[in-house]
């Protein structure tokens, strides 16, 4: 669990979606956050045009049909066992890289909800 603020925030790191929610003691209720697409799931894919040019999410999902090989798509199948993720430009990227790079994600989509929420506030 991560704190988003003052709420506290969990994360379902999917075979296929990840979304990252929190309990709004306002609402009473638990709120998933929304991506940068304004949707609440966030794609469990990971694109790598170049080492620096990394796309997460429903973009690198969507990439997968044009740009398979350097897709990494259901990669959580594979977390724990000793086989790679992905290779692209030399470079192997483990199951585990790869969902840092999907939490990463959904956690700065979140925190940037938050701020934009803040923002309206004030």
């Amino acid at each position: 669990m991560r704190r988003l603020g003052s709420k506290i925030a969990g994360i379902d790191l999917g075979t296929t979606n990840t979304v990252l929610a929190y309990f709004d003691g306002i609402l009473k209720k638990g709120v998933c956050c929304t991506n940068s697409d304004g949707s609440p799931l966030t794609a469990s894919a990971v694109t790598f045009f170049s080492e620096d040019n990394v796309l997460v999410g429903n973009g690198a999902r969507d990439s997968a049909v044009a740009y398979p090989d350097i897709t990494a798509t259901l990669f959580k199948r594979k977390l724990g066992l000793e086989t790679e993720g992905i290779t692209v430009n030399g470079i192997t990227y483990s199951p585990q890289q790869l969902s840092a790079l999907v939490l990463k994600s959904v956690i700065n989509d979140a925190e940037q909800e938050q701020i934009a929420a803040m923002l309206q506030v004030v």
